[in-house]
């Protein structure tokens, strides 16, 4: 019964609107009752029938309810009303705007043609090769080496800096969560540090606080493919002798003081996941920046064999020789990943397009103390992985999801912090109460970023805008808005004073 599921979150495919009606499914033949209405004192109600529902999703309940009376002859996407709410059912597929769309750039299909003329599909043939060489020619990088995915990528991190039981490993809080297994795969720790209010990446300052005799690393983020403070964070990483590895899963493309991220490090992880911006549906790369790891990466990669060096002609068979596992991908995910970097730059200028037109319409939103946009330092050249916005609480953020959503606007929010979840109560733990990581991520959302969305993007901003003009009457509270901006104008890193994107090549 709907009156079952209003106490529920806020699922993906639900939305909140308000209204005054009760038990009602509005269609485009109007107003019609799931049950038959009795007439109170002038006003119709009428409690519907209760239906036991097994099990807790949402998706079940909602199945429960299109069996309710006279709900067969409805429309295929009713609103149902109940108490003070409408609830308008819309699946992500009945979005106007979603919030990704992979896109084809170009020879996808033909090489893929070709991998299958080539009767080579499983890994390292001919379009692996080609990835390879233009990664590393695009950052400049010893080895680079296609994987499955970036979760693979810092597995073979985690093997790589040999972290073992009770070793702990520095990063983020906000982040995704293979960032973190890669390495309690290992029996390490992950130590969560608090990120900056300004990029949302590590705060480097705290880094040093947080390093202990069993620290072995320092895992960092760049978040929306913006850059970490890298000289900061090399420089303490130095002086106590730690590994650093990039989660450069957003960051291709991206530099800091012109060097490009994936670089700085002795070993990064990039992601070529649909969502990104150059992608081959799954698949990741392990960037090697330490020729002493060259020669272990390929053996860890061919399931612990040295099965390259054979291929090379290096020796005349090849055997078991360390721990590894199967991390490569099929050579059809590197056709149709190269087509992508063929268009790498065409791509690039369309998304930093999209970004600015985003920055530039929110801009007056801002200044009025509405929201927040994104901060890009003037050492960063970031890529327009993504955009978001902050907005002042996180009950005015959870309804401006659901407001976007009534408009067919797919916009989510991003990271459950780490330190707050199940597993990592159980496997990690945080320096400190990590305030502006708690702080930030539930006033966070994301909006549509992808190829082709053209006009949508001033649809996306006008719904927005349409948002504000009635958020007098929400309330809502400023102060985590103010002190998230006096804080990030305290920081080293600050605005540019134009509103400009620092897009110069690297």
């Amino acid at each position: 019964m709907i009156c079952s599921i209003d106490g529920l979150s806020l699922f993906d495919c639900v939305s909140f609107v308000r209204c005054g009606w009760r038990n009602r499914i509005k269609t485009a033949r109007g107003a019609q009752w799931l049950t038959t209405p009795t007439e109170t004192m002038g006003r119709y109600q009428q409690a519907i029938q209760e239906t036991r529902i097994a099990g807790s999703w949402a998706g079940e309940r909602w199945r429960a309810i299109t069996r309710a009376s006279h709900f067969a002859a409805l429309a295929l996407r009713p609103r149902a009303f109940c108490g003070e709410f409408e609830r308008e059912v819309m699946l992500m597929s009945d979005m106007k705007i979603g919030f990704n769309r992979p896109k084809l750039t170009g020879n996808e299909l033909e090489y893929i043609r070709q991998s299958l003329e080539q009767a080579h599909l499983s890994g390292d043939g001919a379009f692996t090769k080609r990835c390879h060489a233009w990664l590393e020619r695009r950052l400049g990088a010893p080895q680079a080496l296609l994987t499955h995915s970036c979760t693979a990528a810092l597995e073979m991190a985690a093997l790589l800096t040999n972290v073992g039981p009770g070793d702990e490993v520095i990063m983020p809080s906000y982040t995704f969560v293979s960032t973190a297994n890669a390495f309690v795969l290992r029996g390490a720790v992950p130590v969560f540090v608090d990120i900056r209010p300004d990029t949302l990446n590590i705060d480097e300052r705290l880094i040093e606080a947080s390093i202990t005799p069993r620290t072995r690393a320092i895992c960092v983020v760049h978040y929306a493919g913006v850059a970490c403070e890298m000289d900061a964070i090399c420089a303490i990483a130095a002086r106590h002798g730690l590994a650093v590895i990039e989660d450069a899963a957003q960051a291709l493309m991206s530099a800091y003081r012109g060097r490009p991220l994936g670089t700085f490090g002795a070993l990064s992880a990039f992601s070529f996941h649909e969502t990104k911006n150059l992608i081959s549906g799954e698949g990741g790369a392990l960037v090697v920046n330490d020729p002493d790891l060259i020669t272990r990466a390929e053996i860890i990669r061919e399931k612990g064999t040295n099965r390259t060096r054979f291929l090379r002609g290096e020796v005349n068979k090849y055997s078991w020789v360390d721990v590894g596992s199967s991390y490569l991908p099929s050579d059809m995910l590197a056709a149709f990943l190269l087509a992508q970097f063929e268009n790498a730059e065409r791509l690039d200028e369309e998304r930093h397009a999209l970004w600015n037109a985003y920055h530039e319409a929110l801009a007056p939103l801002e200044e009025r103390g509405l929201l927040r946009r994104p901060v890009i330092p003037a050492e960063c050249r970031h890529n327009a992985h993504l955009y978001y916005v902050l907005a002042r609480t996180a009950r005015e953020r959870n309804a401006l999801i659901a407001h976007l959503r009534t408009n067919g606007i797919q916009a989510p929010f991003h990271y459950v912090p780490l330190h707050t979840a199940p597993a990592g109560r159980r496997l990690s733990r945080a320096a400190g109460e990590l305030p502006v990581t708690t702080d930030l991520s539930a006033r966070l959302l994301r909006l549509p970023m992808w190829y082709g969305l053209g006009a949508g993007a001033g649809q996306v901003v006008e719904a927005v805008q349409d948002f504000f003009r009635t958020a007098s009457s929400r309330a809502a509270a400023t102060t985590g808005y103010a002190a998230s901006r006096a804080s990030a104008l305290n920081l080293a890193w600050v605005p540019s004073t134009s509103d400009e994107v620092h897009t110069n090549a690297t």
